[in-house]
């Protein structure tokens, strides 16, 4: 609640859907709540070294993690990409109506860092 882009009145409506946890991948997981979905370990860090040559359009983001990619997703969610260690976070968060993948990119990070801090 802490990090999230939505005003009020729409977060209200999006906290009613309850969250969704499932496995993902060898031995990872993954939550979606309030507009927010993360994963923790969906893959190997090799696997993401992949993607990030196929996508061009990722931006690197310091101060995250060992490694750590930001992505807009046809403007629809924010995309970030986290190695740590031999570990691996994604967090894809909705963009609400009137703002961009690069004006809650502060959300993404801060969420993404206190997540971090939490996995140490």
């Amino acid at each position: 609640m802490q990090v999230t882009p939505y005003e009020k009145q729409s977060l209200d409506l999006v906290m009613r859907i309850p969250p969704d946890e499932n496995s993902v991948g060898a031995s990872g997981s993954a939550c979606t709540y309030g507009g927010i979905t993360m994963q923790i370990d969906p893959f190997p860090p090799a696997a993401f070294e992949k993607q990030k040559q196929r996508d061009k359009a990722w931006v690197t983001v310091s101060g995250v993690g060992d490694t750590a990619f930001f992505f807009d997703r046809r403007g629809e969610w924010a995309e970030l990409f986290v190695t740590f260690g031999t570990r691996v976070l994604t967090i894809q968060m909705d963009i609400p109506t009137g703002q961009t993948a690069t004006s809650i990119q502060p959300n993404v990070i801060a969420l993404a860092k206190a997540l971090l801090a939490k996995m140490k």
